[in-house]
Parts: C-alpha cells; sequence; structure tokens
C-alpha cells in the first residue's frame, strides 16, 4: 500500500480497507490495538471499542469482541 503515511486521509483510507478482516482474525478473547497520529477513531465491524486515548501526538485505540 503506497501512500503518504502522515497523512489522516491515508491511515483512514488503510484502515477502512483492513478493518473487514480484523473481527474474523482476532482470537475469541483478542484484544485488537491500533496506534495511529490520527485525530479519529476508526470504525471496526464487528467489534466493540473498548478505549481510545491520545498519548502525545499518537492515539491508541483498543477493541474487543
Amino acid at each position: 500500500y503506497q501512500c503518504d503515511w502522515s497523512s489522516d486521509v491515508c491511515s483512514s483510507d488503510l484502515v477502512a480497507k483492513l478493518a473487514a478482516h480484523f473481527a474474523r482474525v482476532l482470537a475469541p478473547d483478542g484484544l485488537l490495538v491500533y496506534e495511529s497520529q490520527a485525530s479519529f477513531e476508526p470504525e471496526i465491524p464487528d467489534l466493540n471499542l473498548r478505549t481510545s486515548r491520545r498519548y502525545g501526538s499518537a492515539r491508541l485505540t483498543l477493541w474487543e469482541r
């Protein structure tokens, strides 16, 4: 996937393309951790948002089943 990785647009495009596969590959008791520089929290189908926090310029978002 070729893109300017500093771009929020690129991050959202990539997450949108990959999001459909996250729930399928996540273990039943697993957590998905997503780190980005983005100011948004992407939506992941079939997973529940557990928490999202900003740490400086980074955002850590966790999802669970």
